[in-house]
Formats: C-alpha cells, structure tokens, sequence
C-alpha cells in the first residue's frame, strides 16, 4: 500500500511541478517578447532610453527569479521519490531500531508518535498521531485485506517488542 500510494503521491507531486514550470517558462517567454518588442520601439523612436532602461531592468529580474525558480522546481521533484523511498526504508527498520534503544528513549519516541495512550487494565490501547495513522494502518495485515474497520486501533505489539516488563509512560 505505501508504495502505491508513494508512487500515487508522486505523479501529483510531478504534476505539479510539472505545471508551475510550464506557467514560469512562459513568464520568461512573455517578457522577453516584451523587452524584444521594447527594443524595436527605442530603435524606432517610439520610446526614449530611460523607458527602456527603466523597463528592461525590472522585466530581465523578472526573468532571473522565474528562472530560479524553475531550478527550484526541478530540484525538489527529484528528490521527492528519493526521500519517499528512504522513509520507507527506514520504517522498515523501525521495530529493530526501536528495540535497540534504552527504554527511556523508546519512551521518548512513543510519546512523538503516540497520542492519548495510556496503559490501563492490562491493555494499551494506541492512537497514532498523523502520519504514524498511516503507517500503521499500512502495516496492519487485517486492514490490508480489508478485513477490519478503519475506526480500530493498530496493536501496539508492532512497535514494542516484548521484554517480559511493560513500558514505563511517563507524562
């Protein structure tokens, strides 16, 4: 499910981008047809040389900040799969991470992913704060056949693994 949906989420990430470069070449395109335009006009006599200059200046920063722009447009749709591809590489590694870490870290992490959980008569009911929902309900065998409904809360075995004592929150 995270793959498609990263895969989906990155057709509309390139759309975009895709878009807003289209709308920035054509800003470029536009004023640099008005300062060619502008130029005939001086060499014809139309308008006088500090018109021209005055517009040309503002119209060519025109230019150079669409350009960037451009640049930046290009630069953060190719890195958008990348960093998508390496989240999901590290919440792959995430349940042998966690277990690796001493049990006041792992409190720590709890308390960033978790919100409102509190043990209570032998039960940790778990409600994930956003993106985590996500996550979880990816991960979630039931849910990714379809078997369960959306409103359950994922169990909080995929993310503690069992050391014969329960974990310690603390508020």
């Amino acid at each position: 499910m995270m793959p498609t949906a990263l895969r989906s989420s990155h057709e509309d990430e390139e759309k975009f981008h895709r878009e807003a470069v289209a709308r920035l070449e054509e800003t470029c395109a536009r004023t640099q047809r008005r300062v060619d335009a502008m130029c005939l006009d001086k060499l014809d006599g139309v308008i006088d040389a500090a018109f021209f200059e005055r517009h040309a200046v503002e119209w060519r920063e025109e230019q150079r900040r669409a350009r960037r722009q451009i640049v930046e447009h290009e630069t953060a749709n190719q890195s958008y799969m990348e960093e998508g591809i390496l989240l999901l590489e590290l919440a792959h590694e995430a349940g042998r991470l966690f277990a690796a870490k001493p049990p006041e870290e792992q409190r720590k992490l709890l308390q960033f992913i978790l919100s409102n959980s509190e043990y209570s008569t032998g039960t940790l009911p778990v409600h994930w704060r956003q993106p985590f929902d996500i996550l979880a309900e990816s991960a979630s065998p039931e849910r990714a056949n379809g078997g369960t409904n959306s409103e359950e809360l994922a169990p909080p075995s995929c993310l503690v693994v069992p050391r014969g004592i329960e974990p310690l929150f603390m508020p």
